[in-house]
């Protein structure tokens, strides 16, 4: 992920502390607006633009039921069976202390996903 940065833009002639971080954002002119006073500005901007990442992050679980809403619409129920036993196994994995149904979809990642199959073939070998 990118840092977010107060940078200077010049628009027709006339240069302005900018950030293109959340939507984007001008701060004032610059020498009318101090750096200090641009990036209290630019700091509180930013800081709203990850409240509302963080709000429309769906966790798994939500992901999975709209998947799983999808395949029974959409698919056989022999189908829909088969996704659902394979996302209900991936959603109860405990993945350092958390459950991955309670980790944001966006978090998710190929080890945890090398874990949890490694972790079904401890279980295939014992069973």
């Amino acid at each position: 992920m990118r840092v977010p940065k107060l940078r200077r833009k010049k628009v027709k002639g006339h240069e302005y502390w900018y950030t293109a971080a959340a939507g984007g954002a001008y701060f004032g002119k610059v020498g009318e607006v101090a750096h200090k006073d641009a990036y209290r500005q630019f700091a509180l901007h930013t800081q709203k633009g990850q409240a509302s990442l963080q709000a429309e992050a769906m966790t798994v679980a939500q992901l999975f039921h709209y998947f799983l809403e999808w395949i029974e619409e959409n698919r056989s129920p022999a189908t829909y069976q088969t996704r659902k036993r394979e996302c209900n196994c991936f959603a109860r994995f405990v993945y350092g202390d958390r459950k991955i149904a309670d980790i944001p979809a966006l978090e998710v990642t190929g080890d945890m996903l090398k874990s949890w199959r490694a972790n079904l073939k401890v279980e295939a070998v014992k069973g």
